[in-house]
């Protein structure tokens, strides 16, 4: 069985975004300007171990060049806290902060009454069109669902055999995490704080992991909800991030 590791997570998603590994043991801050975000005057800082990363858009990096992400030690404030004071002087919206979480122990234990759902089974693609429906826009988005390009790995809840999904979990590999398989979870808001999401996301885990994959869990900072069931599973943070949006420039 594979296992995962913050560091394997670190070093592969730094690669992939251009960067040494070797920063993790580096106090200090490297902004990245990326082509992929111009026009969007978006920044989104990362916290890799002793590293700050911020990755931006290239009109708007030169905005950062005065920001210090300050000691990485118990005494100092927190370098994203650090950064969202400074974006919030600098009149930026915050769009959002969140952790990234990785499969750093052997995969949870079976469990019983979740289904295997089908997106190329037409009946499979109506029960979860009908979830999807239950929800508002916002909720399906957390849970990255877009019905015309469904995720390959889909578990889901049923009311009854082969019938409405009330909790739904899926994955899709993503070249940014290094292959890893990104996990996304919805529960219908008749159904809620029954544990039907953890249930369909503890089998998502338990069939990636069985298939050699490696997921990974993300969620905001302030959902404690989801945090207690990735940390449940054996889901440990490899990052945290906030992203935010400068003003337009006068």
């Amino acid at each position: 069985m594979t296992v995962d590791s913050v560091d394997a997570f670190r070093r592969d998603m730094l690669n992939a975004r251009g960067l040494a590994p070797s920063i993790v043991a580096e106090a200090g801050c490297t902004i990245v300007p990326e082509a992929s975000r111009a026009g969007s005057r978006i920044a989104s800082a990362y916290v890799y171990g002793r590293h700050f990363a911020i990755f931006v858009d290239p009109a708007c990096a030169d905005r950062l060049t005065s920001f210090d992400p300050g000691a990485f030690d118990a005494d100092a404030l927190d370098p994203l806290e650090r950064f969202g004071d400074f974006m919030t002087a600098a009149g930026a919206e915050i769009l959002g902060q969140g952790a990234m979480r990785v499969l750093e122990a052997n995969s949870p234990d079976a469990v019983d009454g979740v289904a295997v759902v089908d997106a190329d089974v037409p009946t499979d693609v109506a029960r979860i069109q009908a979830l999807v429906d239950a929800c508002t826009a916002e909720e399906v988005d957390d849970a990255a669902i877009e019905m015309d390009e469904l995720d390959p790995v889909i578990r889901g809840v049923e009311a009854t055999p082969g019938g409405a999904l009330i909790g739904y979990a899926s994955a899709f590999p993503d070249e940014d995490f290094g292959g890893r398989w990104d996990i996304g979870v919805l529960t219908h808001p008749d159904h809620r704080r029954k544990g039907l999401g953890a249930r369909a996301v503890q089998r998502l885990v338990v069939d990636l992991v069985a298939d050699g994959q490696l997921p990974i869990y993300r969620h905001d900072l302030d959902n404690a909800g989801s945090a207690a069931l990735s940390t449940a599973l054996g889901f440990v943070t490899a990052t945290r991030l906030l992203a935010a949006r400068f003003p337009d420039a006068d």
